[in-house]
């Protein structure tokens, strides 16, 4: 975010894309808190090697499920855990989903438009909203 937040500084049109093109997140959409439990403690013993990064629970914004939401930094790493995932929801959650998508999406898709149009050198859309992008930066960045 501190290399978005330094090419916002300036009066730009577009951005220059390093890290979020290879920020990924796998995303289960569980029913409840101990939904999401209950699944980590299932892939756990189904996978007992895997070192996973991620969080679970419920985010802000009014969401009514939960999710289990894994972090990683690479195509072949994501094009994994969809895999593990699918393999605990088939086994253990039958017509529960994974999803991937940027782990970034907030805020370059604010700035950017949906994630499966960017590229390494990616026009500003929503022009409107830099000033906004860049209040929410600041505060996230220097708790300011």
């Amino acid at each position: 975010m501190t290399g978005l937040w330094e090419q916002l500084r300036g009066d730009v049109k577009r951005i220059h894309l390093k890290e979020a093109l290879e920020c990924w997140k796998v995303t289960v959409a569980l029913e409840s808190y101990n939904d999401c439990y209950d699944w980590l403690t299932l892939f756990s013993k189904t996978f007992p090697g895997e070192e996973v990064y991620g969080k679970f629970g419920k985010g802000a914004g009014g969401h009514k499920t939960f999710a289990v939401i894994f972090h990683t930094e690479s195509k072949a790493r994501r094009d994994e855990l969809m895999a593990l995932a699918k393999r605990v929801n088939e086994e253990n959650f039958p017509g529960v989903g994974a999803v991937y998508s940027r782990g970034c999406g907030i805020p370059y898709e604010q700035l950017l438009g949906p994630w499966q149009g960017w590229c390494e050198d990616s026009p500003i859309i929503n022009p409107e909203i830099v000033n906004d992008v860049k209040r929410s930066l600041r505060k996230s960045l220097f708790r300011a």
